[in-house]
């Protein structure tokens, strides 16, 4: 959705980007369950968001995960996750 008057201005689309296939891209990355599908309809939303040049990543905050030996399940399940999603899944080997 669009940032603007005809939505009282709600929402975070303040670049005004709009393309049918991305939201349809994005409805089903939402709609999704399995964990390759969520990744499939990631990677289709952002492959159209860069071939429109809708935008164009200047930076990156690189998110390094440390963990002692034996620790299982310390990685987050969500590509874009931080290190304390679903934390209480851990366990030691």
């Amino acid at each position: 959705m669009v940032f603007g008057p005809a939505n009282r201005f709600t929402g975070n689309n303040f670049a005004g980007y709009s393309n049918p296939a991305t939201d349809r891209a994005i409805d089903q990355l939402n709609l999704s369950l399995r964990m390759e599908d969520q990744l499939r309809w990631w990677a289709e939303s952002w492959r159209l968001i860069t071939e429109d040049v809708a935008a164009i990543g200047l930076y990156h905050y690189p998110n390094p995960y440390l963990a002692r030996k034996g620790i299982v399940g310390a990685l987050p399940k969500h590509p874009l996750g931080n290190a304390a999603y679903q934390v209480h899944t851990r366990d030691l080997q």
